[in-house]
């Protein structure tokens, strides 16, 4: 195999190498057949493969360079003759419906080039696999062919591959870590649940980024509609075999339906619960351990929830507006996102611990006390004190200035009243202390 050198990392990348047959003709909406043939000769492995086929700003803004014949990975490599390195398996993300492992962000060169200057270089690879209707299109007909789940079933063989073939690569089949984000945080949490928990091995760790296994699934009679309306609109309804009638039609019609406004609105990219790949909901089997006992990392990326957020927001009360109509609550949000470009608005770390706390506070059944709207008002004085005193006093470093301790003290004289036990219920105690910990760097106190 013929790969392509990259001064610029100093690494080796073989592109474009199939996985499995194409899922193409007889072989659409079927599990992934795996490769039967070696290829002859040296195969070019220089250039991305089409990404499998997506609706959606990921795939589009690459020029929609996709295909159906797409099941292809990625290996990345620091260049040389490499042994027995770690690998790790990048699922990319895209809500299950766009996307694709020739995503520049998505190239894995920095991450594996990082590992080398820490002296623990490992191998990365990237995976396509078929997305929205092509790799997730579900009803009873799909289910009695054993057709769901192909998204995952597609990163599965994937792995399977790269167990089999990584070594020839300079990787360890046995040190494998499976990665994503997003949608392929979710399809890792898929591969953690497989067959009832079943470690066949393909994987010793997991790294779930800003998604996990415990959410958005379908049964059998709620993906049905959806898959009537896609084969009435196909003309496959009155066929002997619906889903066979959907293997002929051509490729673009095809793609035009699952694309259109109103197949598009009923169709939830969603994991199948089969009975089988798929055994239970998510978060059943997680409370009955029905997982693979791995090591696993499983956190969220920074601030990545402003690509979902209301756009044109550009003063506090339409802030407040936007993200809740409970006045206590736009009270406590203000507070820890201020209308202060300079401190990096909308995300510092200080906020983004918050978020976690009003996660639990604005879900709790407990009324928020009193006590809490002090602690709003608190954070919005001092962060109008830092900002006020930013304005008028500025370092050469451009540094956050900080209130004077006269300024300090008449901050704190404004919480003699603060949470006590007394002051929250008893569920909420944590929480308060931890608003009053997250305002700390503006000298709230307890």
């Amino acid at each position: 195999m013929t790969g392509t050198y990259s001064s610029e990392y100093d690494q080796d990348f073989f592109l474009g190498i199939p996985y499995s047959q194409p899922p193409v003709g007889n072989l659409r909406f079927r599990a992934p057949a795996p490769l039967t043939t070696a290829w002859r000769g040296t195969r070019n492995a220089t250039e991305y493969s089409p990404q499998c086929i997506g609706y959606g700003a990921d795939t589009w803004v690459l020029g929609n360079y996709v295909s159906e014949d797409c099941l292809t990975l990625n290996v990345v490599r620091p260049s040389g003759d490499q042994k027995d390195l770690p690998v790790g398996i990048w699922i990319h993300g895209g809500g299950l419906f766009n996307g694709g492992s020739s995503d520049p962000r998505y190239n894995l060169s920095f991450i594996v080039q990082q590992s080398t200057y820490a002296r623990a270089p490992f191998i990365a690879v990237s995976v396509n696999y078929r997305m929205q209707a092509w790799g997730l299109l579900f009803g009873q007909e799909v289910l009695d062919q054993g057709a769901d789940n192909l998204a995952f079933r597609d990163q599965r063989l994937a792995m399977q591959w790269v167990k089999e073939n990584i070594a020839a690569f300079g990787g360890d089949p046995n040190k494998i870590t499976i990665w994503g984000e997003s949608a392929g945080a979710r399809s890792v949490g898929v591969h953690l649940l497989a067959y009832g928990g079943r470690d066949d091995g393909l994987f010793r760790g997991a790294i779930m980024q800003s998604g996990g296994p415990a959410s958005d699934y379908q049964t059998v009679a709620q993906a049905q509609p959806a898959y009537n309306n896609i084969t009435a609109a196909a003309n496959c309804t009155n066929a002997t075999d619906t889903l066979d009638c959907l293997r002929q039609v051509p490729v673009d019609v095809l793609s035009n339906i699952f694309n259109s406004t109103s197949i598009k609105a009923g169709f939830r990219s969603a994991v199948a619960i089969d009975g089988d790949f798929i055994r239970q909901p998510g978060y059943t089997a997680l409370r009955e351990g029905n997982f693979i006992k791995v090591p696993t990392l499983h956190g969220r990326n920074r601030d990545e929830g402003t690509d979902f957020a209301v756009k044109g927001i550009n003063t506090t009360e339409q802030f407040k507006a936007a993200v809740s109509s409970n006045t206590t609550t736009q009270a406590i949000l203000a507070a820890l996102y201020p209308d202060i470009p300079s401190e990096g608005c909308p995300e510092t770390l200080v906020r983004f611990k918050s978020v976690q706390i009003l996660h639990v506070l604005t879900s709790s059944t407990d009324r928020p006390s009193s006590a809490i709207s002090r602690i709003a008002r608190c954070a919005m004085e001092a962060h109008r004190t830092v900002h006020k005193r930013q304005q008028t006093t500025r370092s050469s470093s451009r540094r956050l200035s900080l209130p004077s301790s006269a300024q300090r003290d008449s901050i704190q004289l404004r919480l003699q009243r603060a949470p006590s036990r007394r002051g929250c219920h008893c569920r909420s105690l944590s929480l308060c202390r931890g608003l009053f910990r997250l305002c700390q760097h503006a000298w709230c106190r307890v």
